[in-house]
């Protein structure tokens, strides 16, 4: 099993960035069966498969390290090693059956410099990756503490010291530019994970919506329609597939999810298979996506309340084509979730929808209605932040796409 631990001054409950993103760090390497220990000054157990060590003396606040920082300033280095062989042994003890470590701030932050000091002697035999977030040299904020110090002298100076030893990584562009300038850390030698955020949790998306838009490899569509409609004549299906063919035309990667199944009262699977004929021949079979076909077994697949939420949270547009309808609950729907409405001017859709939903007549073609479409979609900035937000700093990405071949390169097995 693999094994990994991760150290901080402190961990959730303390609230902080910094926490924010060990949180999430653990649950992706239990969620992937790694063996994970969390190893901390102030916090708790997150999990029961966690492992967890807590060492007082790590905590940036403990009374005994800001005592030994103050004493360290006047020139006492008594208590500061004292306070870093206890670090070094209590760290090693609990890190013996652990190769790799991830520790957050610590090699860059002057809170705890015992416990610097001892990460530093124990890279000596374990492999590091020092996350840095912050430093005191390029955050003005700490320009009291810096002229309280020496930083060119021990231990100080290790707040500034590169070490072959170790693997840095930093959270951004920005902060990769100030180690290499400030610092003079070597810049091939730096690489950068991005913060991210829990797609899954933060919209409390349904399993199943996640997994579909997986299979259907919808998170690399240029845009994603919703149609959340049974497969009924007056529907008016094969409109909205006309449109979606048009789209493609013009080289946009489009994809729209019918979520209902046939008409159980009426001959509804032959005109599935006319559908799924016309997605063919219009060149989108693969861009229709039957939701009724998407799990083989007895009947068809039924979209429940919960996942019909999350694939309106994760679509880009609504599509309605219907040439009939007494109401048209999808309008209030999409409205509820701000997505953009394209539907056919109707009476009942006009009558709930008034100047809030893009109309268009069901006698222009698919063509003027795809751009249409594509005009208004264009316009939406904040679609285009909710793609990058999905598809480059979602967790799962950030871990799989930069960590792990970061710990591959270090043969972490």
């Amino acid at each position: 099993m693999k094994k990994i631990a991760l150290i901080h001054y402190s961990s959730p409950p303390v609230i902080g960035g910094v926490e924010f993103v060990m949180e999430a760090q653990i649950r992706f390497f239990l969620e992937k069966g790694f063996r994970v220990k969390l190893i901390t000054g102030k916090g708790e157990k997150l999990f029961s498969n966690l492992e967890f060590t807590l060492i007082p003396e790590i905590y940036s606040l403990h009374p005994k390290v800001i005592e030994t920082q103050e004493r360290l300033k006047k020139g006492d280095w008594d208590g500061f090693e004292r306070l870093k062989k206890f670090l070094i042994e209590r760290l090693e003890e609990a890190l013996e059956d652990y190769e790799y470590i991830i520790a957050h701030n610590l090699f860059s932050m002057p809170f705890n410099i015992a416990l610097t000091a001892a990460c530093h002697e124990i890279s000596q035999r374990k492999c590091f990756l020092a996350w840095i977030h912050d430093s005191p040299f390029f955050d003005p904020t700490y320009k009291e503490l810096l002229s309280s110090i020496n930083p060119n002298q021990y231990p100080w100076n290790l707040l500034k010291t590169y070490s072959p030893q170790i693997t840095y990584i930093t959270i951004s562009n920005a902060r990769k530019e100030k180690l290499v300038n400030v610092l003079k850390f070597p810049e091939e030698k730096i690489h950068v994970i991005p913060n991210g955020v829990d797609v899954c949790r933060l919209l409390k998306l349904h399993g199943e919506a996640k997994r579909i838009f997986e299979f259907y490899d919808l998170y690399n569509k240029d845009w994603v329609g919703l149609f959340p409609a049974r497969l009924i004549k007056r529907k008016n299906v094969e409109l909205a597939i006309r449109i979606i063919a048009e789209l493609k035309k013009m080289n946009l990667n489009v994809a729209l999810i019918i979520t209902g199944p046939p008409d159980p009262h009426r001959k509804g699977g032959e005109y599935l298979k006319e559908l799924k004929k016309l997605a063919e021949d219009t060149g989108v079979g693969k861009d229709i996506i039957f939701l009724c076909e998407y799990k083989e077994g007895n009947g068809f697949f039924r979209v429940s309340f919960d996942l019909l939420r999350s694939l309106y949270l994760l679509s880009d547009f609504l599509l309605i084509t219907s040439y009939q309808e007494g109401f048209g609950i999808p309008v209030l729907e999409g409205g509820i979730f701000r997505l953009p409405i394209f539907a056919s001017n109707i009476p009942t859709l006009k009558e709930i929808g008034r100047e809030d939903v893009i109309f268009f007549s069901l006698e222009d073609p698919p063509s003027l209605i795809a751009k249409k479409i594509q005009s208004t979609l264009k316009s939406y900035q904040f679609l285009r932040l909710f793609h990058r937000v999905v598809r480059k700093y979602d967790w799962n990405l950030i871990f799989g796409n930069y960590l792990i071949p970061i710990l591959k390169n270090l043969n972490f097995s």
